[in-house]
């Protein structure tokens, strides 16, 4: 995770000049520097992994506009952000992250009614509750790229006795078994989630500085 509100020091020579012209073209300079933490994070944390230079990495999209490392990479990563925080999963197959800001929600019945599935709605009983289920839900259809229309036709169950996990994904319920949804310690106020291709032996967490 990344606390955006945190100073970072001078991170601006670390992104493509892509990135730089996506920065100065926000108004709030609140969101001009979150978006240049965030980029940054993800350039020191690949260029770690990678053994390279961040400044030298490229970035691209999948055909369903998922980014990627360009050229392509057997390395994955995700980034979401809300509020200060930012978080970013990298992993050997297709993964997905989501974080929220907890807050009230109008008009969350209806929301509710549009997103979740009838058993998840049974479960939500409050706004934590609900955007418990917001993350995993999002996690998901990051992951595979498959669009935020997708949300009802797969099922997620965050308080089974076993653990989180997806319960089908269109109705199947083997390809529901290939997937490790892995509920994610957040700040307080905030609700995340994690779902990875295949079994997840450990999630390691740490705080980005």
């Amino acid at each position: 995770s990344v606390d955006l509100d945190r100073p970072v020091g001078a991170t601006g020579g670390a992104l493509s000049e892509d990135e730089l012209l996506r920065a100065a073209a926000f108004k709030v300079e609140d969101g001009r520097r979150r978006f240049v933490a965030t980029r940054a994070a993800l350039r020191t944390l690949l260029g770690r992994y990678l053994d390279t230079d961040p400044a030298t990495l490229r970035f691209g999209t999948t055909a369903n506009g998922k980014p990627r490392l360009d050229p392509s990479s057997s390395l994955q990563f995700n980034v979401s952000h809300s509020g200060s925080v930012a978080m970013i999963a990298i992993a050997g197959d297709q993964v997905g992250i989501d974080v929220e800001r907890i807050q009230p929600r109008e008009h969350r019945d209806g929301i509710a009614m549009r997103v979740f599935t009838r058993a998840e709605r049974d479960a939500i009983d409050g706004d934590p509750a609900f955007f418990r289920h917001w993350v995993a839900k999002e996690a998901f259809v990051k992951a595979t790229g498959r669009g935020i229309s997708s949300v009802k036709s797969f099922e997620v169950l965050l308080d089974a006795p076993g653990g989180a996990r997806l319960v089908h994904v269109g109705g199947d319920y083997e390809e529901a078994g290939r997937w490790t949804l892995a509920p994610i310690e957040a700040p307080p106020g905030y609700a995340a989630a994690l779902v990875a291709r295949g079994p997840v032996t450990g999630v390691k967490e740490r705080q980005f500085t």
